[in-house]
């Protein structure tokens, strides 16, 4: 089974497009995006249009999030976002999840993964590889979930802990 995980979009329209055509090559079984469509470019529209329209499981990302505020007057990224930004496409971002459980399997051989955009605390907070080890294990914990998928950093990593690989065993 081939699924992607994408996240930090940020309405870059062009990188979109990039993405999609090597997606169109890979063709996965399944494809999420783990949040912040909007922000930093001028697209915000078409890519929110294209998640909605292909039906791609989306969690909100702290510039989704921001675009739940009236930002009227604010000429930062988020208050331009906002003006480019169209209803439809606001109440999209709206009801967009924080986070997602996917289950794989049966039984006792259920494979828990949590897709979150900042970490399982916070929608902004940043899970580097330098987290410390006993809360990315607690979160784990809470969840139930074998692996934990976060965007918001931009900096792609994986890190496994010989105690979570000991603990699922």
């Amino acid at each position: 089974m081939k699924i992607i995980f994408f996240s930090d979009i940020h309405a870059n329209l062009p990188a979109f497009e990039a993405f999609l055509h090597k997606v169109a090559e890979i063709q996965p079984d399944g494809i999420y995006c783990l949040g912040d469509l909007v922000g930093y470019n001028v697209w915000p529209n078409q890519i929110v249009d294209y998640i909605q329209s292909n039906k791609i499981p989306t969690i909100m990302g702290n510039h989704d999030e921001a675009q739940l505020k009236d930002l009227k007057g604010d000429k930062g990224n988020a208050g331009i976002t906002q003006q480019l930004l169209g209803e439809n496409q606001r109440k999209f971002l709206q009801q967009l999840p924080r986070q997602m459980t996917l289950q794989f399997g049966e039984g006792e051989k259920v494979f828990r993964m949590e897709l979150v955009h900042g970490s399982v605390k916070a929608i902004n907070d940043y899970l580097l590889e330098d987290y410390p080890e006993e809360e990315v294990l607690a979160m784990m914990h809470c969840t139930q979930a074998d692996l934990i998928l976060c965007g918001h950093t931009h900096k792609p990593y994986h890190r496994s802990s010989q105690q979570a690989i000991l603990s699922s065993m």
